[in-house]
């Protein structure tokens, strides 16, 4: 695989994890831009380009939804550690909550990169990731 490509777990599949293949993992260019794989991508996509982009040590990149993540960003509070891995994160975290429209701007998407270069983790506003 060439070393520019991403492989990305498409938007809405109809499938659980445990039923998802390699056949429906899409390739995409350094630009976002579906290579290979029938499937959709995320509007945010950038967000995970642009970590690739900026750091070249990245191999994977996680965006999550936990399942109360909207409750605490909503509260404007970080959730307790509950367990050795969530320990592991040795800086204080950073709250990014200044909203001037969606991740699916690339300008947009961009200035919340300066957190990601630093190897911050970084809850987003009040959508929980």
């Amino acid at each position: 695989m060439n070393a520019s490509a991403v492989l990305y777990c498409p938007l809405h599949i109809p499938k659980t994890w445990g039923e998802v293949t390699a056949s429906d993992i899409l390739r995409l260019d350094a630009q976002g831009r579906v290579i290979d794989g029938d499937w959709n991508i995320t509007p945010t996509i950038n967000l995970h380009i642009d970590v690739h982009a900026e750091r070249h040590d990245v191999r994977v990149v996680i965006h999550n939804h936990p399942e109360w993540g909207a409750v605490w960003a909503a509260a404007g509070r970080f959730p307790p550690v509950y367990d050795q891995t969530s320990a592991l994160v040795d800086t204080d975290p950073v709250r990014y909550d200044e909203y001037r429209g969606t991740v699916d701007d690339e300008a947009l998407g961009a200035q919340r990169s300066t957190h990601r270069r630093a190897r911050l983790p970084v809850p987003v506003g009040s959508d929980g990731a």
